[in-house]
């Protein structure tokens, strides 16, 4: 890199000036000088990315009420905005890192997002229930009215009737445990995926700060 370049970025970076005369430097300093210009450019990638996963982990955290399919949109915005932090000079593995980061939100936002889909193509295809009740009982057997006590000999018939009130009232449970299940199902996805990044993050930095010897 030539001098005017080199310092023209640390200047950007606010690096220390003993990493602006690189050009005077031998070649074993020059070495030593472009480590520490990875390890500054690295751990400013690190803390933006983390910084943009604590802020979705606060956002969904948050008490406002939203829509699943909101949500959703959340981890493709933010997968977004991973996919465009400056990566040179960062060290690849941080870079494949981040890479796999943007790609486990875009899998959480498909979780969040098809919630509703699923939800509703359940909903379409369960039937509604069917409730019946009892219309009349009739009992047979010498000497036993149509609704007189239990004789030996003797034996009832009941008869049924459609109930629409029951019917409505016990698919609209089903639809609602529908609802719940393809909720949970959907959010312990995300919740999931989300854990792992944490996992993930932690043995990231622990990496690159005992390769760099700072601390990300």
């Amino acid at each position: 890199m030539e001098r005017s370049g080199r310092q023209r970025i640390f200047s950007l970076l606010d690096a220390p000036p003993e990493l602006h005369s690189a050009a005077a430097a031998t070649p074993s300093q020059a070495q030593d000088i472009d480590k520490q210009y990875a390890a500054l450019a690295s751990q400013q990638y690190f803390k933006s990315v983390t910084s943009l996963l604590n802020d979705l982990t606060g956002k969904r955290k948050s008490d406002e009420f939203v829509t699943w399919g909101q949500v959703g949109l959340w981890f493709e915005k933010y997968a977004g905005k991973i996919d465009q932090l400056p990566i040179l000079h960062v060290d690849p593995e941080l870079v494949d890192w981040g890479a796999n980061v943007s790609a486990q939100l875009r899998q959480a936002e498909t979780a969040m997002k098809g919630i509703g889909a699923k939800t509703g193509y359940r909903l379409a295809t369960t039937p509604d229930v069917q409730a019946y009740s009892v219309r009349t009982a009739t009992a047979y057997g010498a000497g036993v009215g149509p609704y007189g006590g239990y004789r030996a000999g003797g034996a009832y018939a009941y008869q049924y009737a459609y109930n629409p009130k029951l019917s409505l009232a016990l698919t609209g449970q089903q639809d609602a445990q529908i609802r719940t299940e393809e909720r949970i199902r959907g959010n312990t996805s995300a919740n999931l995926i989300m854990q792992g990044l944490q996992a993930e993050t932690g043995e990231i930095r622990r990496k690159m700060t005992e390769k760099y010897q700072v601390e990300f």
